[in-house]
């Protein structure tokens, strides 16, 4: 999928799992979810996907539509924010 890692690590464990779990970013997590809550009401992918757009720029593809919507099902939308609000996709510029 597109959310793997695409350039050299120049952060430390510690420094991922400090922004992982930032009060922050999990602030801003609830924030997506809550704004993609009035867009897809209870479609859950069409929630998610607003999130990937939102973050991302771009449209999620089939793999990490079913990865990021099992993670919603199972864990809450908001696990999805926080997900995407971490990845390198959306952390680093190219």
């Amino acid at each position: 999928g597109r959310m793997a890692p695409k350039r050299s690590r120049s952060t430390t464990p510690i420094q991922s799992l400090g922004l992982f779990n930032s009060r922050f970013v999990n602030r801003q997590a609830e924030f997506l979810a809550g704004r993609a809550e009035g867009v897809g009401g209870d479609d859950l992918t069409t929630r998610v996907q607003a999130m990937v757009t939102w973050t991302l720029g771009r449209p999620m593809d089939h793999d990490e539509r079913d990865l990021l919507v099992g993670l919603a099902r199972e864990f809450g939308i908001e696990q999805v924010g926080r997900v995407l609000l971490n990845s390198n996709e959306f952390v680093f510029l190219e």
